[in-house]
């Protein structure tokens, strides 16, 4: 995570959502190293009004 990155409070849950799998393709960047990688896509369950940072 980004060291700036502040959660929001009151967070009641975590789960991964959906795992997305990215491909390199024709017009990526040339300094990709890798073919393929996954990205995780996380579900974040908090409560609402409950102050600080909002999401």
């Amino acid at each position: 995570m980004a060291q700036a990155f502040k959660p929001p409070t009151g967070i009641v849950g975590v789960r991964v959502a959906a795992i997305a799998v990215r491909h390199k393709t024709t017009n990526s960047f040339e300094s990709l190293s890798c073919d393929s990688w996954e990205v995780v896509l996380p579900e974040i369950v908090y409560l609402p009004d409950a102050g600080g940072v909002k999401p």
